[in-house]
């Protein structure tokens, strides 16, 4: 038994399943789609959770930048990384 049998066979026993209770493909293929989205909605959820907060901390960083400015830490200090510019 390979990679993709292992991987495809639960879901055409799915399919194969609403086919046989509702007989038509059309039925079968949208109650799969919709049972696949259902596993997948966690997912989905704590992606766009992390999407939503990662927003949040831009702003906030974008705020620290603008109150800050964009001044690079070596020059703020006088390192001589900075001083052998000139």
């Amino acid at each position: 038994m390979d990679f993709a049998q292992i991987i495809l066979s639960p879901f055409v026993w799915l399919l194969t399943f609403f086919y046989n209770f509702f007989g038509s493909y059309g039925i079968a293929l949208i109650l799969f789609a919709v049972v696949v989205k259902l596993i997948l909605f966690p997912f989905a959820l704590k992606g766009k959770r992390s999407m939503i907060q990662m927003n949040m901390l831009q702003g906030k960083m974008q705020k620290l930048q603008k109150q800050y400015g964009s001044t690079n830490r070596a020059s703020s200090f006088g390192t001589p990384a900075a001083s052998s510019s000139s």
